[in-house]
């Protein structure tokens, strides 16, 4: 038996992950228990992989922090290099330029950043608690 959004209510203003199943249009096969077993395993598979993209969406904010540190650190270090002096001043304009685009970026994902991630660890809590 496959269970499908039509078999259920749907409750208003929430999402496929809060689909209340209707126990009476089950298949006569498949007894009450069991329909509530199978819709429980794919709530928690479906809670199991979103717990999961959280993971990823960490490591990924990671990453893109130490990426634009690092760039801050290359655009720096090109300044420091000589060029010819015709086009100095204006090499240098625009590498400090990058380097502080990069630092301002570096310094603004890491603020928006902590409240995202203090509200998908909330989320987070929730789940887990609730898968419990």
């Amino acid at each position: 038996m496959d269970l499908h959004r039509e078999r259920g209510v749907r409750v208003q203003g929430l999402g496929d992950t809060r689909l209340c199943i209707n126990i009476f249009s089950c298949s006569v096969n498949l007894t009450a228990s069991a329909a509530l077993h199978i819709e429980w395993c794919r709530s928690r598979a479906h809670s199991m992989r979103w717990s999961e993209e959280i993971t990823l969406l960490y490591e990924e904010m990671a990453r893109v922090l130490k990426f634009l540190h690092w760039q801050v650190g290359w655009w720096t270090t090109h300044a420091a290099q000589q060029s010819l002096v015709d086009v100095d001043e204006g090499f240098q304009a625009y590498v400090n330029r990058q380097a502080w685009i990069q630092l301002h970026l570096h310094t603004r994902f890491q603020v928006l950043w902590a409240d995202f991630k203090s509200s998908l660890m909330d989320d987070k809590m929730n789940i887990t608690l609730e898968s419990v």
